[in-house]
């Protein structure tokens, strides 16, 4: 069962649906204001929730069998599996320096303003003195349940996108041109939808930083109301601008990156080319590369990947107002779609 995307989707689903059900029992609710209730972690449950329903578990769904079938492949040969061992500790670090990361700053966070989503939840707020049993107890597994979840889609994250690369590096020094395996097909897919929804889960969380961050500072009416946005833009601006904005696009481009990588490796074994002496003294062939790993990427895959680092640029701030940029984005898309098919 444990290779079955549809089982692993679905038992990470039940995951995020205790979630929520311990952060009603632990008092958090979904809608409160930043000085009532007991926030958790990075942002409130009620962000996460939506990351925990959907991103998460297609992430685990792509990832976790994609892992499974390179440690079946890279398993016969003993180097390969020493290698691949590698990976999987480069992949627990990762996951330690991410999620590990953060929750470490959900316990032990600074106060002096430099990570200001953690200033109410700090090591005071896991001992709270105004939590019953009942929500102490349900605060603390809370915490444990919400990041082991969030550390193990890091992990399978990391392992099957950089073990999808790796395989097709090694497949791609052959030059020989042939057709994909269906199980290779399988791992490109898995490698894309699972880089697609990262950057998903960028965009919610800057929507989320943001949001927060205009309630604190008393100015999210003014951006919010159509008109007065462009009174008082320059608060959405300032505050779209910050929060980790760099870091969060770096991250969603190295992925990508990843991504572009691993299907210009397999574009070379579908379609090999031979670059010529004189062609190899120039950038000739790194942007033939490029060019061709941009078009076996696919229309739809890049028309939302552009999507998506447009929102972590200028995220939408909140909820409703993301699922509105969600709609707009999503019929253009299936207008662009319409040309497409009356062309072809």
């Amino acid at each position: 069962m444990a290779s079955r995307p549809g089982a692993i989707f679905f038992i990470s689903f039940v995951v995020g649906v205790v979630q929520i059900v311990l952060s009603h029992a632990a008092g958090i609710d979904f809608s409160a204001p930043a000085n009532a209730g007991h926030q958790f972690g990075y942002v409130e449950c009620y962000n996460w929730s939506v990351i925990y329903l959907t991103v998460a578990p297609t992430i685990l769904a792509a990832c976790i069998p994609s892992t499974i079938v390179l440690y079946h492949r890279f398993g016969h040969d003993p180097a390969n599996r020493i290698r691949f061992l590698i990976l999987l500790v480069l992949a627990i670090a990762y996951a330690a320096a991410t999620a590990g990361r953060e929750a470490w700053l959900a316990l032990y966070g600074t106060d002096d303003g430099s990570y200001s989503e953690w200033t109410s939840v700090s090591a005071g707020e896991w001992n709270a003195p105004g939590l019953s049993q009942l929500q102490s107890v349900s605060w603390h597994a809370l915490f444990f349940l919400g990041y082991a979840h969030y550390i193990v889609a890091s992990f399978f994250g990391f392992a099957g996108a950089f073990g999808t690369l790796w395989f097709f590096s090694l497949a791609s020094r052959e030059n020989k041109k042939r057709k994909l395996l269906p199980e290779e097909h399988g791992l490109l897919f898995n490698q894309k939808v699972a880089v697609l929804c990262y950057l998903l889960f960028l965009v919610i969380l800057r929507s989320a930083k943001v949001s927060m961050s205009l309630i604190a500072s008393g100015k999210a009416e003014e951006t919010w109301s159509f008109f007065d946005f462009f009174k008082h833009g320059e608060a959405y601006l300032s505050n779209a601008m910050s929060g980790g904005i760099f870091l969060d696009l770096l991250f969603g481009v190295f992925w990508l990156s990843v991504t572009l990588v691993t299907h210009g490796f397999a574009s070379k074994i579908v379609s090999p080319q031979t670059v010529t002496r004189t062609q190899a003294q120039f950038v000739y062939p790194i942007f033939n590369r490029i060019a061709r790993a941009y078009t076996y990427f696919g229309r739809a895959p890049r028309f939302w990947a552009g999507v998506f680092l447009f929102a972590i640029v200028l995220p939408a701030p909140g909820f409703p107002l993301l699922i509105a940029q969600a709609v707009v984005f999503a019929t253009l898309r299936l207008i662009k779609s319409g040309w497409q098919s009356a062309a072809d």
